[in-house]
């Protein structure tokens, strides 16, 4: 087997190369740069939350406006059809009790003109006109 080149730790040279290289490339500036630019990603995340949300309730609320309405809407519909039936019955009920009104009528004239004919066969039979 070939020898390894070994540093001073124990470590094969490749891998304390590898890590001199990332602490020599990674500054502290750039951790700080990092740092704010996750934490601007985040501020942007939770306004466009905050934005969904706000459209959200302002859809969900135009919604139940627009359903309130349309039951408001179908509720006069019902209202004015019931006025129509209610309407149509009195008419139906005064046309009923005009045409009894003159069966009324029709039945008193029959009435009184029974009583006459009765009262005039009566005078007849009295005075004996019709012998």
């Amino acid at each position: 087997m070939p020898a390894q080149n070994t540093a001073s730790s124990g470590e094969p040279l490749g891998v304390e190369m590898a890590e001199q290289a990332e602490a020599a490339v990674i500054t502290p500036a750039m951790l700080k740069e990092e740092e704010q630019l996750e934490a601007a990603g985040l501020e942007k995340e939770r306004q466009m939350l905050e934005k969904a949300r706000a459209s959200w309730d302002r859809e969900s609320s135009e919604m139940r406006y627009k359903r309130l309405q349309h039951l408001l809407e179908k509720s006069n519909i019902y209202s004015k059809f019931l006025l129509t039936k209610m309407e149509q019955q009195q008419l139906e009920v005064g046309v009923l009790l005009s045409a009894v009104g003159m069966c009324r009528c029709a039945a008193i004239c029959l009435v009184v003109l029974w009583s006459f004919v009765v009262l005039v066969w009566g005078f007849f039979l009295s005075c004996n006109c019709l012998k």
